[in-house]
Order: structure tokens, then sequence, then C-alpha cells
């Protein structure tokens, strides 16, 4: 398992947070998505034999949260 925190300045709300663990807990060999709203980060962690980060980044960026 590997743990990354992706910022996006997108996040500003509990529903963004949500969003992204819904988008982001449904994809394969991901294990754990949590978030702060007010710090703007989501912490992920996940199989990287199951999944890439960039993977990842790809769909909170579909979901309108972009990473830098």
């Amino acid at each position: 398992m590997e743990t990354a925190t992706l910022y996006s300045p997108a996040i500003s709300c509990h529903h963004c947070i949500m969003a992204i663990q819904r988008a982001v807990g449904k994809v394969e060999g991901v294990h754990r998505v949590e978030g702060d709203p007010q710090t703007k980060r989501v912490t992920v962690t996940y199989d990287p034999s199951r999944v890439s980060l960039d993977a990842i980044k790809k769909v909170m960026a579909d979901e309108g949260y972009a990473t830098q």
C-alpha cells in the first residue's frame, strides 16, 4: 500500500470531499479516501500494483477537482 496526499484548490466544502470519495473510492485498488476541505487536501491509500497515482488524479480531475 502507498499513501498520497493531493492538493486541489477547487475543494471548498464537505460536499466536494464526498464527491471525491465517491468517485475515487470506486477505483479498483483504492482502499481509503479521506479529505479536509479547510486544507483542500485529499489523502488516498491505494495499491500501486492495481492503480497508478496518475489514474487517481485523472478521476479527481474528471470530477472537477484537478490536483496541483
